[in-house]
Parts: structure tokens; sequence; C-alpha cells
């Protein structure tokens, strides 16, 4: 059984190779939840030393199931384990782990941790241009709440303007508390005035040429576009 080797090993080279086997083995299953059952069983029932050796495990097969328990880790009361774990999740291979990072940016006493937490969760939040973005009320006043550093003001305002992609009473409730916070009130006031919006409806496109594909300039996909011959 490979993961007993990987577990039971102890020279640094033969550790390096059975977890890289049991890496190699585990990404053929295609279920990414299914792939990492057996490690977070494991490191759930394990002390320290394994729980730090399968970490970098978990977060390079990814998935919700994996990013949950690291989550849990990098909250725990051994520091050890949570300092490999909080670097585990702000790396995290996809943005699976954003309710944890968050909840880590909400708990650790480092700044330097909660700072990293809060750019990784801008980032993955940033990416997703599916319209309306998901979890965003959920999400964004939480990280504007304990965002810190020295460019602060900047990333709450960022965090802020990307609540003009929501399109709920809970994205416009989010904007409007913000409208009250002179740093953010612009910004604020502008996404409140697109989550409306937004509410209203499908904006109406009127083109020159190939309307068939003009829904494309507003289907948040990169992927797709309008295109009419040069004249």
């Amino acid at each position: 059984n490979i993961l007993d080797w990987a577990t039971a090993a102890k020279d640094p080279s033969e550790v390096g190779k059975a977890l890289h086997a049991f890496v190699d083995v585990s990404m053929r299953v295609t279920d990414p939840n299914a792939r990492v059952k057996p490690v977070v069983e494991l490191v759930r029932k394990s002390g320290p030393d394994v729980k730090r050796r399968f970490v970098p495990v978990l977060a390079r097969l990814g998935g919700s199931d994996a990013a949950k328990c690291v989550g849990a880790l990098a909250t725990g009361g051994d520091e050890t384990v949570a300092t490999t774990a909080a670097a585990a999740l702000v790396r995290w291979p996809d943005d699976s782990a954003l309710p944890f990072v968050v909840g880590l940016a909400e708990r650790t006493s480092s700044d330097s941790i909660r700072a990293q937490c809060v750019t990784t969760a801008l980032g993955w939040i940033d990416a997703n241009r599916e319209l309306p973005s998901v979890d965003l009320a959920s999400f964004v006043p939480r990280l504007i709440a304990v965002a810190n550093g020295a460019d602060s003001i900047a990333t709450r305002k960022r965090l802020t303007l990307l609540l003009a992609r929501g399109n709920d009473k809970a994205a416009s409730g989010a904007a409007e508390k913000l409208t009250h916070d002179p740093a953010l009130a612009s910004e604020a006031q502008y996404a409140l005035e697109a989550i409306g919006a937004n509410r209203a409806g499908a904006p109406v496109v009127e083109v020159s040429d190939n309307s068939g594909d003009a829904r494309y300039m507003l289907d948040g996909n990169e992927n797709t576009t309008w295109t009419v011959p040069a004249t």
C-alpha cells in the first residue's frame, strides 16, 4: 500500500519518493473528493508529524474536501501544523479553498498570513467571471473587514467594486452599508447602482452587424466574442 509506505517512511528521500508515487496514483481518480478520502481520514486520526507530511499532498490533489481538511488544520491548536496548513491554503490550486481562506483571514493572528489570504481570495473572486458572480455578499464584506497592510485601502476599494457584479438583495445590502464608509463611499455607490441595473434585467444590445453574436459581449466568458468586418 503506497499510503502506508508514505506514512511509515523515515528517510527524507524515501518519503519524497513515496509521496510522489501516491500523488501520481491518486491523480488517476477523476473525482477530487474521492481521491483525497483516504488521506483526509489518515490526517484526522494522526499526530502532528503525519499531518505536516500530508498537507502538501492534499494541496496537490485539490478539491473541496481537501481544502476543508487543511482549513481546519490551519486554525487548529498545533502551531506547527497550522503554519504548514496556512501556507498550503494561500497557494491552493483552485478556488475550492475560498471559504477556508476567508475563514483563516478572520481567525489568524498573523498579519502577513491575513494579507496573503485576502490577496488570494480577491484574486479568485476577481477571476470568477460568471455573471452574477457567486457568493459576493458572503465573502467580500468579510474580506474588507480584515484587509490590512500598507495597501489596505486600495485592496478594500477593489473588493468593494467586485460587489458590482451582484444582482441580489444581499449584494445590494452589502454595498449600501459600505456607502457609509468615507474611504469606500464612491466605490460602494457605484456598486450599488450597478447592482440595481443588474437586477433590472439583462441589457439590450444593438449592433451594426452580426447581431446573433452580440450577446457574447455580456456573457462573462472571455472565450466568446462578437466580431464584425473592418470597413
